[in-house]
C-alpha cells in the first residue's frame, strides 16, 4: 500500500477494499473472520447431535402408541391383538434406521451407480378402449417350496425398468420369490400407446 502526504499531489492513502486499520490480513481472509467460521461450527454440531440424539435417544425403546377413530369399535383392538407387532418396542439400527434421509443419500450416490438387470418375460395384454398393458413376469432360478408371488405397482411413472424397482426385484430373485411387476400405459419407451389415455393411477391420470 502507498501511503502520501495531504500537501502533495499525490496526498492520497490508497487502500484495497477489503483493508481496514488495526486489521490483519491472512490468506483465507481476516482474524475476524475466525471466530465467526467457529461459531458456525459449534451451531451445526450442536444441531447434529440434537437430530441425532433425539432419534437414538429419545425415541430408542418406545412402544408404539395405538389410536382407535371410535372408541367403541371392537374391530380395532381385535386386529391390534393379533398384530403384536404394532405395540413392540421401536429400535431402529443405530445410524442407518435412525432418518429415512441416510438410506434416501446412500440410495443416490450408490444404488444408481451397481444396479441390477433381471430378465424378465413380458406379456401384454390389451384393454376394452384399446390400450396396451404390459407386466413383467420374473422367475427365480433356484425356486423353493416356501417361494412367494409378489405382484409390484410401481410409483406413478415409474415401471420395472426404473432403478428401484430393479434393485427390489433382484433382491426378491436372491431370495427365491415370483415377482410380477405391472408396467403404466406410457411410460415404456419401446411400447407404443395405442389408446387413447395414459395410465390410471386411483383418481390421478
Amino acid at each position: 500500500y502507498t501511503y502520501g502526504t495531504r500537501s502533495s499531489d499525490q496526498g492520497r492513502i490508497l487502500r484495497s477494499k477489503n483493508f481496514a486499520p488495526g486489521r490483519k490480513r491472512f490468506h483465507g481472509g481476516t482474524v475476524s473472520d475466525y471466530p465467526l467460521a467457529f461459531l458456525v461450527l459449534v451451531v451445526f454440531l450442536r444441531g447434529l447431535y440434537l437430530t441425532v440424539s433425539s432419534y437414538l435417544l429419545r425415541d430408542a425403546g418406545r412402544r408404539s402408541s395405538v389410536r382407535y377413530p371410535r372408541k367403541d369399535s371392537r374391530l380395532c383392538p381385535d386386529i391390534v391383538w393379533a398384530c403384536t407387532t404394532l405395540t413392540h418396542k421401536c429400535r431402529p439400527p443405530l445410524l442407518w434406521g435412525a432418518s429415512g434421509h441416510i438410506q434416501t443419500a446412500y440410495n443416490v450416490l450408490v444404488g444408481h451407480v451397481f444396479v441390477p438387470s433381471p430378465v424378465g418375460d413380458r406379456q401384454s395384454l390389451s384393454t376394452p378402449d384399446g390400450c396396451t398393458v404390459t407386466n413383467d413376469l420374473y422367475q427365480p432360478q433356484h425356486p423353493t417350496s416356501s417361494s412367494l408371488f409378489f405382484l409390484l405397482c410401481p410409483g406413478i411413472g415409474n415401471h420395472s425398468e426404473t432403478f428401484y424397482i430393479r434393485s427390489f426385484v433382484h433382491y426378491l430373485l436372491s431370495n427365491g420369490h415370483n415377482v410380477v411387476v405391472l408396467n403404466h400405459v406410457g411410460t415404456l419407451r419401446d411400447v407404443h400407446v395405442t389408446g387413447n389415455r395414459l395410465f390410471t393411477y386411483a383418481k390421478v391420470r
